[in-house]
Formats: C-alpha cells, structure tokens, sequence
C-alpha cells in the first residue's frame, strides 16, 4: 500500500513540475484582403532580444500556431507570393500563455531587398565619357583657350 501511495505521489509531482515551464505559444490565422483565408504561408517568429526564429506554415484553413516559445517579445512575421510581407512587431509572448496574432494581408508584390549588385542595369555610368568630352561647337581644345582683359580670343 505504502509503495502505490509513494507512486502515485510522484507521478502527480512529475506533472507539477513539467507544467511550470517558462513557455507560451503564438497562434492566428493568415487572412487577405476579402477575409479569405490564405494556406500555406511561411510564418515566422523573431525574439526580439535573442534573435532566435521559430517557424511554420498555416495549415489549410489558414490557421497557424507557433507552441513551446520562451517567454519574452516577438516580431511575427508572414510571406505569401503575390502579397506584401508583413510584420508585427511587439507580440508579448507569456508563460503558460497563448498570444493570438491575426495576420491580413495587402495585394502586392514583396519587395524587401532591393540592393545595388541585384538592378537590371549597369553600375558604371556610361555616359561618364561622353560628358568629360568638349563639346562639338568647341573648335579650341579646353587647355589652348583663354581670354584676355578686351574678351578677344588669343591663341
């Protein structure tokens, strides 16, 4: 009797202890503009302070859900072909709590890293050497030409 007391105290103990942990979750859906929901979307969670990422894809219906996160801020992020990336910056994540982030998305393409190396077209002016050029109604070469007092031309 002694030993079914003891277990069964422990187990209950056990589960005590698993259940304080410093975890939360994040959940939500990802929507468009008409409220149309919108599967398949990479959502991801930033922390904030560490940097970590957690990620996931919305399920069918446009649901997601981000479990087991450390407590802490998140910046939640969402990115679909055809919509603007979108971020919400702040969502307080708390122990033992479940943060709901609803996404919608705006119609648009995603421009997010427009850099120098990545521009259809050249990098170098080529129009640098046409415009160092004298022009065509110059005769006199630019170091030959000078004027005197009167404004006449000397050679």
């Amino acid at each position: 009797m002694r030993f079914t007391f003891r277990s069964i105290a422990l187990c209950f103990i056990a589960a005590a202890i698993h259940a304080q942990s410093d975890r939360g979750a994040i959940t939500g859906t990802v929507t468009d503009p008409a409220n149309g929901v919108i599967p398949n979307a990479a959502v991801v969670a930033a922390n904030s302070h560490t940097g970590a990422q957690y990620q996931t894809v919305t399920a069918g219906i446009g649901n997601y859900t981000l479990p087991s996160l450390p407590a802490g801020v998140y910046n939640v992020s969402v990115e679909v072909a055809g919509f603007k990336k979108l971020t919400r910056r702040g969502v307080r994540v708390e122990v033992a709590q479940t943060a709901r982030v609803e996404l919608a998305l705006q119609v648009g393409a995603a421009l997010t890293d427009l850099r120098r190396d990545t521009l259809p077209w050249p990098r170098r002016s080529t129009f640098g050497p046409l415009l160092s050029r004298p022009l065509a109604t110059d005769t006199n070469p630019p170091q030959t030409r000078s004027t005197t007092e009167a404004g006449t031309r000397k050679v």
